[in-house]
This record gives C-alpha cells, structure tokens and sequence, in this order.
C-alpha cells in the first residue's frame, strides 16, 4: 500500500502482520514447548497471547504518536 501514510491503520496493520513477524511466533512457541516440555497447542496459546498483548500496545503506542504528532 504505498499511498497510505506511515501512521494510518492499514500501514500499522500490515507492519505487524508482515512474514517475518508470524514467523518469529511460530519458532518462539515451537522453543517454548520443547523448553517447557509441554504440547505445542499450549505453547502457541501462551506465545501467541503474548503477542497479541505486544501488538496492541505497538498499535496503540504508533497510533499514539501519530495523534500527538497531528497525523491523525
């Protein structure tokens, strides 16, 4: 989406949806079921709240400054 600005949405969106991001998921909770010795179910359940958390306050925060900065 190149016409959209750094702070829209859909820019914010696509920043934290990119491959690499859901890549490092996918290996963080494949790490921390073979380190917590438990199911990977249970692992991408607990990473992947953990990222969800991450990925809202990063959106919130962007969001934040665009409206202090008056891009929004």
């Amino acid at each position: 989406m190149p016409d959209s600005p750094f702070h829209s949405v859909p820019a914010i969106l696509l920043d934290l949806l990119d491959v690499f991001s859901l890549w490092n998921l996918a290996v963080l909770a494949i790490g921390a079921a073979v380190l917590w010795g438990t199911t990977r179910k249970s692992a991408f359940a607990v990473c992947g709240t953990f990222w969800l958390v991450k990925a809202f306050f990063t959106m919130a925060g962007r969001l934040f400054g665009a409206w202090i900065m008056g891009a929004i």
